[in-house]
């Protein structure tokens, strides 16, 4: 067994106050949403903060957050829209709505929805459209954004923000905990475009590209054990902690100089686009 099992005993009963376990299999669904939730907050939630600031949110708006997660950055729209507007949560994984129905289901401007981006059909007249390092994780982009193209209002915007493509860093971390063999973008199903990619996108669906640009940022976890759970939870148990191997890890971490006992910031290239529905 991988030595570093107590820590990750502890570290997980700290999250939140879970009580997993660590039984060398994949983490039941609505655990995993957990882990997934408490690991990626600090993270996703700077990022997703940074997007809404340029999207002009107003009180009494209905806004749609597509692939909401667990539901820390859709209080945060619900809380800037306020008790007149409304809000909704999307997201394919029902572990995660669910953990978001119970920690934020009070909140009287929310509805957190399981199911895809062919859902959005049901609404109509939305002000804004709020995505954060979701957009990749849709095969038919192009669909999508026609879909969100015709449940804006006139007038109404779609902000997207996400990385550019998977780091070289998280290519290998997935060989070592899902297999030798194993292709990340194959095994996550995700699609990405370059910004040009994007911007062509939106003009092809009728949107107007009101700002777009590109930055680095840095993907922090205090400690080795943090990001293993974190990445067990974001690919969804497609990658296994379990399956770690101390010689592997070392010569990853190593590779990448990164300590054992000091945090892992792993840049990134971040992507924002704001588009409007003339």
């Amino acid at each position: 067994m991988y030595r570093f099992l107590r820590p990750l005993r502890w570290l997980q009963n700290q999250l939140h106050g879970l009580s997993l376990p660590l039984t060398c299999r994949r983490l039941a669904v609505q655990r995993e949403a957990e882990v997934y939730g408490s690991t990626s907050e600090n993270w996703q939630k700077i990022r997703g903060l940074e997007m809404m600031s340029l999207l002009d949110l107003r009180n009494g708006q209905r806004v749609l957050d597509l692939g909401c997660g667990t539901g820390e950055l859709t209080v945060e729209l619900a809380r800037r829209v306020g008790h007149r507007g409304r809000v909704i949560g999307l997201d394919l994984n029902k572990g995660r709505i669910e953990v978001a129905q119970r920690k934020f289901g009070d909140c009287g401007n929310i509805d957190f929805v399981a199911g895809t981006n062919d859902a959005v059909e049901k609404y109509q007249l939305l002000d804004r459209i709020f995505c954060s390092f979701v957009i990749y994780w849709i095969e038919d982009q192009r669909k999508c954004f026609q879909q969100l193209f015709e449940a804006l209002r006139p007038g109404g915007l779609f902000g997207i923000i996400g990385v550019t493509a998977s780091p070289l860093f998280f290519h290998k971390l997935t060989k070592i905990m899902a297999g030798a063999s194993a292709e990340l973008n194959e095994l996550m199903g995700w699609h990405f475009r370059t910004e040009e990619g994007w911007i062509g996108l939106a003009n092809e669906t009728g949107f107007r590209v009101l700002s777009s640009d590109q930055y680095v940022a840095y993907n922090i976890h205090p400690s080795v054990e943090h990001l293993l759970l974190w990445w067990e939870a974001t690919t969804s148990g497609k990658c296994l902690v379990e399956k770690v191997v101390d010689e592997e890890l070392d010569d990853l971490l190593d590779e990448f100089e990164y300590s054992r006992n000091g945090c892992i910031d792993v840049r990134e290239n971040i992507i924002r686009i704001v588009m409007q529905k003339p």
